[in-house]
């Protein structure tokens, strides 16, 4: 029901959209990007939130039920293409920590947009339509919870793309997994993105900054209903 009444008030723009020329498309994404972001943080009175994608796998429900983000050490070459190769490999994956962008950082485009960061810069430019994720957790970073979880030790350090957690500290889920972000950090449960259905849209295929405008509406979409269902 949501989905199709979705689909039906994006259609237009989306098609319009796909009309234009790549300069007018990446404006009009900035745009809708600002006037979401700031949505969020009105909405939830936040000056900062996080955005965390599920590149390691996991399904909206996954987050609920595992009580948040897990906490992992990764692999060294995830790391390094993430954070652009500013850390040394020595210093690297030796806490377990969480991955993610903040929006004072980076916009919510920028974030949809990356690619893969598994696959590094090469292989993102052969694959084009690499993402870091078909789940999006969005998370407050004003959380009085963060302020008692650092004075406890629990989280260790924070900077704009990463945290990192004392495993001897932090909360199990119920599978013995590290919880980095607890549920109770979601600003709205995981949403969902992508495999949109071009036939409700009336178009033959979706470009690669298509399917971004229509994650950023979804986004939209997905904070109003939540908020609409709390009042």
């Amino acid at each position: 029901k949501y989905y199709a009444v979705f689909m039906n008030v994006i259609a237009p723009e989306v098609r319009e959209f796909e009309r234009a020329n790549k300069f007018v498309q990446l404006a009009h994404l900035e745009r809708v990007s600002d006037a979401v972001g700031s949505k969020i943080e009105g909405a939830y009175g936040v000056s900062s939130f996080g955005m965390h994608f599920n590149l390691n796998g996991g399904s909206p429900l996954d987050y609920i039920t595992g009580g948040g983000v897990f906490a992992g050490k990764g692999s060294n070459d995830t790391v390094v293409n993430f954070k652009s190769g500013s850390v040394p490999l020595d210093q690297l994956a030796t806490d377990p920590e969480v991955y993610f962008y903040r929006s004072e950082a980076t916009t919510l485009f920028e974030a949809l947009n990356r690619g893969n960061s598994r696959l590094g810069p090469l292989w993102n430019a052969i694959l084009k339509n690499t993402r870091m994720g078909n789940v999006l957790v969005l998370f407050s970073l004003d959380s009085a919870e963060w302020k008692a979880e650092k004075e406890s030790g629990e989280l260790i350090s924070a900077t704009s793309n990463s945290m990192s957690f004392d495993e001897r500290k932090v909360a199990r889920s119920s599978n013995s997994q590290l919880i980095g972000i607890k549920s109770s950090k979601f600003l709205l449960p995981p949403i969902p993105l992508y495999g949109y259905d071009v036939a409700a849209l009336g178009i033959r295929r979706l470009s690669r900054n298509a399917n971004t405008l229509i994650a950023l509406r979804q986004i939209e979409f997905w904070v109003q209903l939540f908020l609409n269902g709390q009042n």
